[in-house]
């Protein structure tokens, strides 16, 4: 896997940035703020890197640290928000809360997730009570 990609801006697409690293160039996918930080094409740049592996493709994300790529990956375990939206919501969440409502806001959902899961199983509960056999 990648972790780490060292080299010059190459260009730029809408949700990308082409980093060339020794003559090879890496399309890694960012988020907005992401590219906004990073220089003009030639400038030299870092970007912490997740590797992201489905049967249809490998698409590599980037972040400018790798406190960012654990949100990424925290947001990957919340059910419906997928490699796509992760960098996004997890910037615009940092953007316009910091990164200590990243965890309140993701708390919140771990706990509407589980008050869920606990509604559903007590409702197969009466179900199953009179399957109980001695």
């Amino acid at each position: 896997m990648i972790g780490k990609l060292k080299g010059l801006i190459d260009s730029y697409g809408e949700d990308y940035v082409i980093l060339d690293v020794g003559g090879v160039g890496y399309q890694v996918h960012c988020a907005g703020r992401t590219l906004q930080a990073l220089p003009s094409p030639g400038g030299a740049a870092v970007l912490s890197i997740e590797t992201y592996v489905r049967e249809d493709a490998i698409k590599l994300f980037g972040f400018r640290s790798d406190h960012e790529r654990e949100w990424f990956r925290l947001l990957q375990t919340v059910q419906g928000v997928g490699a796509s939206l992760s960098p996004a919501i997890g910037g615009w969440i940092a953007q316009a809360f910091g990164y200590r409502a990243c965890f309140f806001i993701l708390g919140s959902f771990a706990i509407a997730s589980l008050a869920l899961w606990i509604g559903f199983a007590a409702t197969l509960r009466p179900a199953c009570a009179g399957t109980d056999q001695d």
